[in-house]
Protein backbone atom coordinates (compact mmCIF):
# COMPACT_ATOMS: atom_id res chain seq x y z
CA UNK A 1 0.00 0.00 0.00
CA UNK A 2 1.19 3.52 -0.76
CA UNK A 3 1.63 5.71 2.30
CA UNK A 4 0.12 9.20 2.39
CA UNK A 5 3.45 10.96 1.86
CA UNK A 6 4.26 8.90 -1.25
CA UNK A 7 0.72 9.42 -2.55
CA UNK A 8 1.00 13.20 -2.13
CA UNK A 9 4.40 13.21 -3.88
CA UNK A 10 2.96 11.20 -6.78
CA UNK A 11 -0.02 13.57 -7.11
CA UNK A 12 2.31 16.58 -7.05
CA UNK A 13 4.53 15.05 -9.77
CA UNK A 14 1.49 14.23 -11.89
CA UNK A 15 0.20 17.79 -11.53
CA UNK A 16 3.57 19.25 -12.53
CA UNK A 17 3.68 16.97 -15.59
CA UNK A 18 0.12 17.96 -16.54
CA UNK A 19 0.93 21.66 -16.28
CA UNK A 20 4.10 21.21 -18.33
CA UNK A 21 2.20 19.31 -21.01
CA UNK A 22 -0.50 21.96 -21.32
CA UNK A 23 2.11 24.74 -21.41
CA UNK A 24 4.06 22.94 -24.12
CA UNK A 25 0.92 22.32 -26.18
CA UNK A 26 -0.01 26.00 -25.83
CA UNK A 27 3.44 27.18 -26.96
CA UNK A 28 3.27 24.92 -30.01
CA UNK A 29 -0.31 25.72 -31.03
CA UNK A 30 -0.75 28.07 -33.97
CA UNK A 31 -1.97 31.58 -33.03
CA UNK A 32 -4.77 31.30 -35.62
CA UNK A 33 -5.91 28.02 -34.06
CA UNK A 34 -5.98 29.65 -30.62
CA UNK A 35 -8.22 32.45 -31.92
CA UNK A 36 -10.53 29.95 -33.64
CA UNK A 37 -10.68 27.78 -30.52
CA UNK A 38 -11.58 30.76 -28.32
CA UNK A 39 -14.30 31.80 -30.77
CA UNK A 40 -15.67 28.25 -30.81
CA UNK A 41 -15.59 28.15 -27.00
CA UNK A 42 -17.50 31.43 -26.80
CA UNK A 43 -20.12 30.11 -29.26
CA UNK A 44 -20.57 26.79 -27.43
CA UNK A 45 -20.79 28.57 -24.06
CA UNK A 46 -23.49 30.88 -25.40
CA UNK A 47 -25.52 27.98 -26.81
CA UNK A 48 -25.36 25.42 -23.99
CA UNK A 49 -25.94 25.72 -20.25
CA UNK A 50 -23.06 23.30 -19.60
CA UNK A 51 -20.35 22.00 -21.93
CA UNK A 52 -16.99 20.26 -22.19
CA UNK A 53 -13.87 20.70 -24.27
CA UNK A 54 -15.22 17.95 -26.49
CA UNK A 55 -18.20 20.15 -27.38
CA UNK A 56 -15.75 22.82 -28.55
CA UNK A 57 -13.82 20.30 -30.67
CA UNK A 58 -17.13 19.11 -32.15
CA UNK A 59 -18.04 22.72 -32.99
CA UNK A 60 -14.65 23.31 -34.61
CA UNK A 61 -14.94 20.07 -36.59
CA UNK A 62 -18.38 21.13 -37.85
CA UNK A 63 -16.76 24.29 -39.25
CA UNK A 64 -13.87 22.30 -40.78
CA UNK A 65 -11.35 24.03 -38.54
CA UNK A 66 -7.95 22.44 -38.08
CA UNK A 67 -7.14 20.54 -34.93
CA UNK A 68 -3.95 21.34 -33.03
CA UNK A 69 -0.99 18.99 -33.22
CA UNK A 70 -1.60 18.24 -29.54
CA UNK A 71 -5.24 18.10 -28.32
CA UNK A 72 -4.20 19.22 -24.83
CA UNK A 73 -3.75 22.69 -26.32
CA UNK A 74 -7.50 23.05 -25.71
CA UNK A 75 -6.66 22.96 -22.00
CA UNK A 76 -4.84 26.27 -22.31
CA UNK A 77 -7.85 27.80 -24.07
CA UNK A 78 -10.17 26.74 -21.25
CA UNK A 79 -7.71 27.92 -18.60
CA UNK A 80 -7.44 31.32 -20.26
CA UNK A 81 -11.24 31.61 -20.49
CA UNK A 82 -11.53 30.70 -16.80
CA UNK A 83 -8.76 33.12 -15.82
CA UNK A 84 -10.52 36.04 -17.52
CA UNK A 85 -13.78 35.11 -15.80
CA UNK A 86 -15.66 33.90 -18.86
CA UNK A 87 -16.29 30.31 -17.70
CA UNK A 88 -16.26 28.30 -14.48
CA UNK A 89 -16.24 24.60 -13.68
CA UNK A 90 -19.61 23.17 -12.68
CA UNK A 91 -17.92 20.74 -10.29
CA UNK A 92 -19.10 17.78 -12.35
CA UNK A 93 -17.24 15.29 -14.49
CA UNK A 94 -19.40 13.83 -17.25
CA UNK A 95 -18.98 10.82 -19.53
CA UNK A 96 -16.97 11.41 -22.67
CA UNK A 97 -18.76 11.74 -26.00
CA UNK A 98 -15.80 10.21 -27.81
CA UNK A 99 -15.34 6.47 -28.18
CA UNK A 100 -11.55 6.80 -27.95
CA UNK A 101 -11.74 8.65 -24.61
CA UNK A 102 -12.35 6.30 -21.70
CA UNK A 103 -12.62 8.79 -18.88
CA UNK A 104 -15.04 11.40 -17.64
CA UNK A 105 -14.35 15.00 -18.64
CA UNK A 106 -14.72 18.31 -16.80
CA UNK A 107 -17.97 20.17 -17.31
CA UNK A 108 -18.00 23.97 -17.58
CA UNK A 109 -20.55 26.81 -17.76
CA UNK A 110 -20.60 30.55 -18.39
CA UNK A 111 -19.49 32.55 -15.37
Amino acid sequence: MTDLFTYQENVARADIAKEAGIASADRNAWPEWKREAMNALEWVASMRPAFTSQDVFIRMDSLNMDRPHEPSAMGSIFRHAAKIGMIVKTGRHVPSQLAQCHRDVVEWKLA
